[in-house]
């Protein structure tokens, strides 16, 4: 019988991340607008209960939405960061405090990053720096979006809606 490798001490074990309680379905049915379909949820451990919510697919509300009371209330310290990589023109103009706002594209991917999320920061970047270049770097507080309609010379000579990421 092969012997057992030891155990090395000075290794400590990565500390997990704390397990997120989930509410789960206690009624579903049709949706309202673009989201076909929507569901109401209870959590089994403090019984709490939601609205009715609007979902794109099944899996979401399969997957049960994160419970308020259970699940501890997030700080700037642990919420995410958001990364936004820029052109030099306008991160010269932020950096100088001549542009208040970014923006970015109305896409459903940036839908999906920016609408209905709360970010700790967010980090602009001149391009795409190695990680020690500090000064092709600026980090600012996250203070929401918003979405417009506007003409400008990155997007064409068309309106269009854009999502406006407010940076100073």
């Amino acid at each position: 019988m092969p012997a057992r490798q030891p155990e090395f001490s000075f290794m400590p074990p990565k500390p997990r991340t704390p397990r997120v309680k989930r509410a789960h379905v206690i009624d579903a049915g049709d949706g309202q607008g673009d989201h076909p379909y929507g569901a109401q949820f209870k959590c089994k451990v403090c019984q709490w209960e939601s609205s009715w919510w609007c979902f794109d697919n099944i899996t979401e509300i399969r997957r049960g939405v994160p419970c308020p009371n259970c699940n501890p209330v997030q700080t700037d310290d642990n919420l995410p960061i958001l990364n936004l990589p820029m052109i030099g023109t306008y991160y010269d103009q932020i950096e100088s405090g001549a542009k208040d706002e970014e923006y970015r594209q109305d896409t459903p991917y940036w839908r999906r990053r920016l609408e209905g999320r709360e970010y700790g920061k967010i980090i602009l970047t001149r391009g795409y720096p190695k990680r020690e270049d500090a000064s092709r770097r600026i980090e600012r507080s996250w203070r929401g979006i918003r979405n417009i309609t506007l003409t400008h010379e990155h997007f064409g000579p068309d309106p269009v809606s854009v999502i406006a990421i407010k940076v100073n």
